[in-house]
């Protein structure tokens, strides 16, 4: 099922909780600025970048942190009430840890979950969140014409999102 997102202004604000695959890809793929054009705030929470965070502490270099860290994407601590939630969202959905963090937040009245996960994206969304993957985010992009549809999943696919759609787009 594709998830079509198309931003209607309204006088109302368009927000997005983030998972790290998401912000990873994007960072590496030099297309993050996607998040902050499209949207007037981009959130994670601290969880998902103790999640990005990992291989540094075991002496890997993240690159992509560095560049996540100077985009303007707000690090949110969860209520001990939403971590809770998050908790019993994980075991009723079967999802991960930042997952569940992200769909928590998102109650607060986010707009959009950005996954990068297609089980996770299908449980969310049957649970009625409003949830966009990587490949409806760029061509939402393209449609406001903020990327180049092709060399954006080339970008994708050289750092490892490899999904069927996106290889149906670059060998177009």
């Amino acid at each position: 099922m594709v998830m079509s997102y198309s931003r209607s202004r309204q006088n109302k604000q368009e927000t997005i909780a983030v998972n790290a695959s998401p912000l990873i890809f994007l960072a590496k793929a030099g297309l993050l600025r996607i998040l902050t054009e499209m949207f007037d705030e981009v959130c994670t929470t601290e969880k998902v970048m103790e999640e990005i965070k990992a291989p540094f502490r075991i002496g890997r270099d993240v690159p992509e942190l560095q560049v996540i860290r100077r985009a303007n994407i707000r690090v949110v601590r969860l209520t001990e009430e939403e971590k809770r939630r998050a908790l019993t969202l994980k075991k009723r959905l079967r999802i991960h840890d930042g997952e569940a963090e992200v769909a928590a937040l998102y109650e607060r009245g986010f707009t959009l979950i950005l996954l990068a996960d297609k089980d996770a994206e299908r449980r969310l969304r049957r649970a009625g969140f409003r949830v966009i993957n990587l490949a409806d985010l760029v061509l939402a992009a393209w449609e406001r014409g903020l990327v180049d549809l092709k060399e954006a999943f080339m970008r994708l696919y050289r750092v490892g999102y490899r999904t069927r759609r996106v290889r149906r787009f670059i060998e177009v």
